[in-house]
């Protein structure tokens, strides 16, 4: 029987592994791409057999490819902020602004060792793995982004991106784009859950402060619109709710680990702090839209 070899690259916690373990679909191999070793702490708790490959730009794919053989599945949210309408919207250039369109002018530059602007040129290390690894399915999430950018994307991985928004099967409010050739991926149905239920209380982020004068200033709380959390950010510092007594209060881990919809305690390991642990979730996968994805594998 032919082995399964999954492949997660900016993999992070290991969302994508753990909703096809929910699902039943069992890799044989777990390879993982990840640069931050809290998130392989996470991974490495759960699936400790996990091959660890580290940074992406640095791995040789043509050795990966003859040493593990026929590749199931390449998944990945490859970094956001320059495509993030809360960012610069730069897209994948680099430091003296060239836009990059094709994985040649990638790879030229790359080789010619020019800087990039941010991180979200990583795309194109995901296209090269999907290109030399040749898997029978692969899996791109990122955020929604400008048409410019958008029409790169799709263009080069062949396939339209599926928006989805975690709010359907979540209490949390998350718009993404998901590029994928799993076949009949469609919109999940909405399971009508709500923060109030899943959290208690009202979901507000702080969102900045008003001077008044030089003596004083005002907090801002802007309180989401719908009965859902804002989407987790990195750290969720500003991800906050007004409880019962009124008070205002920065969500927890596992409020966090509740709104993506990842099992209670999932990133409680080795004594990583409460920041860091909100840093991971904010970075990753709603686990129930990625299982509503893969169902079509099953």
């Amino acid at each position: 029987m032919t082995k399964k070899v999954g492949v997660s690259l900016f993999n992070g916690i290991g969302v994508g592994f753990q909703a096809l373990k929910e699902l039943g679909i069992k890799l044989d191999t777990l390879i993982s791409s990840e640069i931050n070793q809290d998130s392989i702490d996470v991974n490495q708790h759960h699936f400790p057999d996990t091959i660890q490959i580290g940074d992406i730009t640095k791995v040789d794919l043509k050795n990966l490819k003859q040493t593990v053989g026929k590749v199931y599945i390449v998944m990945g949210g490859s970094p956001c902020t320059n495509f993030s309408f809360a960012g610069k919207r730069n897209g994948m250039t680099t430091i003296t602004h060239e836009k990059i369109v094709t994985l040649e002018r990638y790879l030229e530059l790359k080789k010619e060792g020019f800087q990039f602007n941010g991180q979200s040129y990583l795309f194109w290390e995901f296209v090269l793995a999907v290109k030399i690894l040749k898997p029978k399915y692969f899996l791109l999430e990122n955020v929604k982004m400008t048409k410019e950018w958008e029409t790169v994307i799709t263009n080069e991985l062949g396939v339209l991106p599926v928006f989805i928004n975690s709010d359907l099967v979540s209490g949390q409010n998350r718009e993404r784009l998901y590029w994928t050739n799993v076949p009949n991926v469609s919109q999940p149905k909405d399971r009508g859950i709500k923060f109030s239920e899943l959290i208690g209380g009202k979901s507000c982020a702080y969102r900045g402060v008003k001077f008044k004068g030089n003596d004083h200033y005002t907090i801002v709380h802007q309180y989401s619109k719908k009965d859902k959390g804002n989407c987790l950010v990195t750290g969720g510092t500003t991800n906050m709710a007004e409880r019962s007594n009124g008070s205002i209060e920065y969500l927890t881990p596992t409020e966090f680990e509740i709104l993506q919809t990842l099992p209670l305690g999932y990133t409680n390991v080795k004594d990583i702090c409460d920041t860091k642990r909100k840093e991971m979730i904010g970075n990753s996968w709603t686990l129930e839209v990625i299982k509503h994805i893969f169902k079509n594998l099953v």
